[in-house]
């Protein structure tokens, strides 16, 4: 059975007159009383909370929002120091409302987390000098408001960084449908499982040797097209490479939902041949099953699994996968 329930508070990452500013989403993003009482509902069913922040990039997607040129040297003094409210501001909630463990993800942030980088366009980022110390400092400011346990979702391009492996208490590796092969020829449990193998021996290699435990959060919508790994929107142009959707775009409310076809059935298929390659595959200790929303039986393209076959195959995994060890 499930340990942990992980409550996701969506925050928008906006451009408001020229500098980027983090925001609660109106009607999406709950106040702290409301977070109080289902952290206690939770609490009392006898599971773990953990608080997870997702981030609505407005206007998305993550490329669209850092634009082609590099930022200057005002727009970074303003990144960091509204990160750094945002992010001890989740240590402080999350001490609050005593939640039991705290995912916190990066993913989009590479331009800001060294030197050197560059934006999804492929242009330097000129981000300052300091930019690890900067982020050294953040990490240690969230430590001295939040103590629990603290885990790391690093983007896909990101690897093992000491910056964050010094603070985080686990790894939180996101399996989405790039992570899907293109190219099996007979969409099976058992050929997925053989393709899948080797794409996740290869995705954990790097985080087993940092000794920290690893949790797999699994992304798949029930959308056409996230067997291929490319979601694409029912009337779309056909150009190359294809434009294809964000996961993200596809939640209930979003514009993207009502834009692709769902496919049930891929979802059970691949969240089949995922649990059970990662059953399989030692160094990692539990699943996240990402988007789940169990308030609203909503059988459209998003990630949750709640109301769909997908969430059978879930049921039956909690009930016979056992990890490893017993993460923090």
């Amino acid at each position: 059975r499930a340990r942990v329930v992980v409550l996701t508070v969506p925050w928008a990452l906006r451009q408001q007159g020229g500098y980027p500013l983090w925001q609660p989403v109106p009607g999406l993003t709950p106040d702290q009383a409301t977070l109080a009482a289902r952290v206690a509902e939770w609490h009392a069913r006898g599971l773990r909370v953990w608080l997870m922040p997702v981030l609505v990039w407005e206007p998305g997607p993550v490329a669209r929002w850092w634009g082609d040129e590099a930022p200057d040297f005002m727009w970074w003094q303003a990144w960091y120091e509204r990160l750094e409210e945002w992010l001890v501001g989740l240590g402080d909630l999350a001490t609050r409302i005593k939640t039991d463990g705290l995912i916190v993800s990066t993913y989009g942030f590479e331009p800001s987390l060294r030197p050197h980088t560059r934006l999804p366009s492929g242009a330097l980022a000129h981000p300052p000098a300091d930019a690890q110390a900067r982020w050294s400092s953040l990490l240690q400011q969230l430590r001295q408001v939040y103590h629990g346990p603290l885990w790391w979702t690093p983007g896909p391009t990101q690897g093992p960084d000491t910056t964050w492996l010094q603070v985080a208490d686990g790894i939180v590796l996101t399996i989405t449908p790039q992570d899907n092969p293109a190219d099996v020829a007979e969409p099976t449990v058992e050929t997925y499982v053989q393709a899948l193998s080797e794409v996740l021996a290869t995705r954990i290699e790097p985080w087993v040797k940092t000794e920290k435990p690893i949790l797999i959060q699994l992304a798949l919508p029930s959308a056409q097209g996230v067997q291929t790994g490319c979601i694409q929107p029912i009337n779309a142009i056909s150009t190359n490479p294809p434009p294809c959707l964000p996961p993200e775009t596809l939640t209930l409310g979003q514009p993207g939902a009502d834009q692709v076809a769902v496919d049930l059935d891929a979802q059970r298929l691949l969240y089949n041949a995922w649990l059970l390659t990662i059953h399989q595959t030692p160094h990692i200790q539990g699943v996240i099953s990402a988007g789940f929303y169990p308030y609203v039986a909503y059988q459209g393209p998003s990630a949750s699994i709640y109301a769909k076959p997908a969430y059978d195959v879930v049921r039956f995994w909690y009930e016979h996968w056992q990890p490893p060890t017993q993460h923090p």
